[in-house]
Formats: structure tokens, C-alpha cells, sequence
């Protein structure tokens, strides 16, 4: 990624719900994270005004990661543990890892650019 491109990160939920179905399927108990979240503080390193904190949703313990890059939207599933902790996959473009910690989640953010740390609360 160019230092111009501008980086916009987003989670999103995953959309990945069973629905009730014609014989009485239930859907997934929500996850003790699952919610709406809201962007409290963020720290990047190299300071930029191109990087923006977009907040998150969570659903069933999962979150999906999106960036814009270009005008082309790049995602990776995070799947949230038990304990609250999360790590993108290695393979993902963009690096996030984290911890939710009551209505409190600390992320770290690495992209080719910089690196981010963000503080976000349940809204």
C-alpha cells in the first residue's frame, strides 16, 4: 500500500445467522462480546489523519475485518475466544489482535503502513 492510499477499517458482523427453519431451528446464543462498538481513543505510529476507526459489530463471537484499498474492499473473518482475546489470521492484510474485557476491547492494528493501537467501548 502507497502512503496516499487511504486505509478505512471497518469490522463488521459476520452475517452468519441460522435462521428458523421448517423444523424449528434455533438460532446460535449470542456471544458474551457480541454488540455494537464504538471507537474510544486511537494511537498510530506513524501519526496519519488517512487512518479512521470505524467501530465494530460482533455476532455469535465472530467479526468480519474490511479495508478499503484503492476503492477495493479486502476482509478477513477474526473468530473472538472465550477468554475475550482475538488474532486475525496470518494470512489476513490486515493484523488485528485484541482482548474485550467487560464493555472495554483493546486492539492493536498493523497494516504495511503503521501500526495502531485503539481503545473501543460497547455502545
Amino acid at each position: 500500500m502507497g502512503s496516499s492510499v487511504l486505509v478505512a477499517i471497518v469490522a463488521t458482523s459476520a452475517g452468519l445467522l441460522a435462521t428458523a427453519g421448517a423444523f424449528g431451528q434455533n438460532k446460535p446464543a449470542p456471544g458474551p462480546f457480541d454488540g455494537k462498538w464504538v471507537g474510544e481513543s486511537a494511537r498510530c505510529s506513524p501519526t496519519s489523519n488517512n487512518y479512521r476507526f470505524n467501530g465494530m459489530t460482533v455476532v455469535n463471537s465472530s467479526m468480519n475485518w474490511q479495508a478499503t484499498d484503492g476503492g477495493r474492499k479486502m476482509t478477513c473473518r477474526v473468530i473472538v475466544n472465550r477468554d475475550g482475546s482475538f488474532a486475525s489470521a496470518q494470512d489476513c492484510f490486515v493484523q488485528v489482535t485484541g482482548k474485550f474485557e467487560g464493555n472495554t476491547a483493546t486492539l492493536r492494528i498493523k497494516t504495511s503502513e503503521r501500526d495502531c493501537s485503539v481503545v473501543a467501548k460497547r455502545a
